[in-house]
């Protein structure tokens, strides 16, 4: 357990440009459950990172896919 177990705790102004930061990924899913429960609570995804990239589950393009700007 972690926090409050709310999906965004702290900061929670909508409209604010935020950059997601991740510790390390994989696959990218939880970096992508992040990015997509930043854009329900309001958020603008500026850009999301991971510290480390465990290159061989190839997660970056679900990531970048996921950072991109909405259509």
């Amino acid at each position: 357990q972690h926090g409050t177990g709310q999906r965004i705790e702290g900061f929670r102004e909508k409209g604010a440009r935020v950059v997601i930061v991740d510790d390390v990924c994989t696959t990218g899913a939880s970096t992508v459950q992040a990015i997509e429960a930043a854009r329900e609570f309001g958020f603008e995804i500026v850009g999301a990172m991971c510290l480390v990239e465990r290159e061989e589950a190839k997660g970056r393009p679900n990531v970048e896919k996921a950072a991109s700007p909405a259509p």
